[in-house]
């Protein structure tokens, strides 16, 4: 299955998904990250990047449709396409990017799961 038909189904899924980001998330990975309705990071460690621009790769006109409906912040979106910007949890959350970040991996799974049993309780 492609990134596009991956994220296609995490977007259309009835019920809430929950993204745990232990490391580095770079283009396509970055998308599904971001196709979730939460995603989690570690402080830590990894970072959040749409590397194409670094490699020469132009974004297609559907990616960018799908960045703009995920980051609003008009400067966000410039940082994470046009500067391929590497972001961090903290800078990540500034953006509204991330929901959270967490020290350790035990307390984002923690979270993570307090996050999906709320989703669930609610449905």
């Amino acid at each position: 299955m492609c990134t596009l038909e991956k994220r296609a189904d995490l977007v259309s899924l009835p019920l809430p998904t929950i993204a745990v980001v232990s490391g580095h998330t770079a283009a396509g990975g970055f998308l599904i990250a971001i196709s979730h309705d939460y995603v989690l990071m570690r402080k830590d460690r990894g970072f959040l990047y749409m590397s194409e621009l670094n490699i020469g790769l132009t974004i297609p006109q559907y990616v960018l449709k799908f960045l703009r409906s995920k980051i609003v912040s008009p400067m966000a979106l410039r940082n994470v396409v046009l500067r391929a910007s590497k972001l961090n949890a903290k800078e990540a959350m500034a953006m509204g990017i991330e929901d959270s970040a967490h020290d350790t991996q035990e307390e984002i799974l923690e979270a993570a799961l307090r996050l999906g049993g709320v989703g669930i309780q609610k449905m």
